[in-house]
Parts: C-alpha cells; structure tokens; sequence
C-alpha cells in the first residue's frame, strides 16, 4: 500500500514539476500574456529644433540628453499603456551673418503613449506628451519669464525589444501649443519638434 502511495505521489510531484518548467520556458523576445505592471529605466540622445519663424533657413536645431524612468501597464502581450517621467535638453541655433546665438530649454516631460505590437519583439507608439519647463537661456541668459510654463504636443514612434527587458525607442515629438508667452514679443506659432532615440530597460 505504501508503495503504491509512493508511486502516485512520484506521478503528482513529476507532474507538477514539469509543467511549472514547462510554464518557465518563455523565449527571451516573447511578453508575457495578461496584465502587468513593469517599471523601467531609459537613456538617449534627443535632437530638437523650433518651428514658426518666418526665416527658418536661419535656425537650426541641437543634440542633447534625453533620459528618466517610466512604468507600464500590459493589457496582454499586444497591448501597453506607458507612462515616463524624462529629463530633456531641447533647445535651438539661429544664425545672423556669423553670428550664432544658442537657446537652450530643459524640460520634464510627461509622455503618455499606447504602445500596440506587430510581433513578439517590434511595437508602434503613439500619445499625448506634457513639457513643463525647469529652465531657459539664451545665451547663457535666463529668459524663463519669456517661456510658457507647460507645452503640449503629439508623440509616436517605433521601438523594438533586443530582449525581453532591453530594447530602443525611436520617437518624435511635434509641439501643440506656443512655447513663448505674449509679454515676449516674438511674432509667429513658435513649437518645439523633437527626435529621440534612448535606450530602456525593463525591471
């Protein structure tokens, strides 16, 4: 009798254990099915120019830093909401003669995106995004009082998972909303664009 309890519970505890490996072996690019709640890191670079002026030729845009955090929520391995909290560096180069002036604007931005895969590893998104402004110079000038407080715009992208936590955003922002405030004086919708590419990583 013993025996044969022994072999029932050899046949229940092999079981068992095969399917809990079985349910383990998940391949390294495939997102696991059913709502999740993941966190994560991310860095880049983000190339950002203004758009409005009448002599366009005489601006030009610059490189800088784009990096923060973000949590997202998966609805199933298809479909994720994403929230991010970035450090941006935007700013802008006008030229007059051989004279260059430098703007700079250092933002946190608060991109909300819905990030929709084709397959286990390549991803399309696309959401509102909230700048708020920490700083502005020109010239090494502080000119916050000129500068809107909030901009609003669009941003969508592409991205793709090396892994199933390493992957790479490649996002552009295109601004809603004037970046400049009436008191500044400077005629024309002036808006930010921007281009990001950053690394993340999923905890």
């Amino acid at each position: 009798m013993k025996t044969r309890y022994l072999k029932i519970a050899t046949i229940i505890g092999f079981s068992l254990f095969s399917g809990f490996a079985s349910a383990q072996k998940t391949s390294k690019y495939k997102k696991k099915t059913g709502p999740e709640l993941k966190f994560g890191i991310t860095a880049g670079a983000v190339y950002s120019f203004q758009s409005g002026y009448e002599y366009s030729e005489n601006v030009k845009g610059v490189v800088g830093v784009s990096a923060g955090a973000f949590a997202n929520y998966a609805f199933s391995d298809k479909l994720k909401l994403q929230l991010a909290a970035l450090y941006n560096q935007y700013g802008t180069d006008f030229t007059s003669g051989s004279l260059t002036y430098k703007e700079k604007q250092t933002y946190i931005s608060f991109p909300l995106t819905l990030k929709t895969y084709f397959t286990d590893s390549f991803y399309f998104n696309i959401g509102p995004q909230v700048n708020v402004l920490v700083s502005s110079t020109f010239d090494n000038d502080d000119i916050n009082d000129m500068m809107q407080k909030t901009d609003f715009g669009l941003t969508g992208g592409l991205g793709f998972n090396f892994t199933e936590n390493i992957g790479i955003d490649l996002n552009y922002y295109y601004g809603l909303s004037k970046i400049y405030t009436k008191e500044s004086e400077i005629e024309g919708d002036i808006i930010y664009n921007a281009a990001t590419a950053r690394l993340f990583y999923e905890f």
